[in-house]
């Protein structure tokens, strides 16, 4: 009988730009809608969030690499929750998570939907960076952060998806107060606060 051969995932490396793992490298499995935030973009971001991240409890949905999660951690976030619902990408968070000796972090397996319909922890800082093939998931995450007041009052929302799909959130406007928004390449990306 052949022996079966081990399948070789591919992976490149991807850096923390700033904060106690600067420098580090996180290993990001090549897979299909696993994209993650550019330097330039996390430094932009992580500018925004200089004071608001420090002592946060933050919610890193469609964690994908969960770079976002560690950058926070990095800058001395009290607690991250990355949810990824790949099982692949979660086996690959949990090996950099190791690999950091990360303290004060906790990854679970499950689609993002389905943990925010059923969590009670309530988020200063939360990441929505999901795949840009399913840009209906940042609207239906929206609305359960909102539905089951999930964000802290004072809370900071970060939304990243393609540009043309940024277009689908004007229906939420009304509950929506967007503080910053900036595009780069087909990437847009901004932070919000719910009124």
């Amino acid at each position: 009988m052949p022996q079966k051969r081990k399948v070789k995932t591919q992976s490149h490396q991807i850096r923390i730009i700033a904060g106690k793992y600067r420098g580090q490298k996180i290993q990001v499995i090549d897979q299909k809608d696993l994209r993650p935030t550019t330097d330039r973009v996390r430094e932009t971001v992580f500018n925004w969030l200089n004071l608001p991240v420090i002592n946060a409890v933050c919610l890193d949905a469609f964690a994908g690499s969960a770079i976002l999660s560690f950058e926070a951690l990095s800058r001395d976030a009290k607690r991250v929750v990355a949810v990824e619902k790949s099982k692949l990408a979660h086996q690959a968070i949990e090996r950099n998570a190791k690999h950091l000796k990360l303290e004060n972090f906790e990854l679970i397996q499950s689609s993002v939907e389905d943990y925010l319909a059923n969590t009670t922890e309530v988020f200063d800082v939360i990441f929505l960076d999901p795949p840009f093939s399913n840009p209906e998931l940042v609207i239906n995450s929206l609305n359960l952060i909102i539905e089951r007041q999930l964000l802290e009052k004072d809370g900071l929302i970060y939304i990243e998806m393609s540009e043309p799909d940024f277009l689908l959130l004007n229906d939420l406007n009304h509950k929506i107060l967007w503080l910053k928004k900036k595009t780069a390449g087909q990437v847009c990306y901004s932070l919000a606060q719910i009124k």
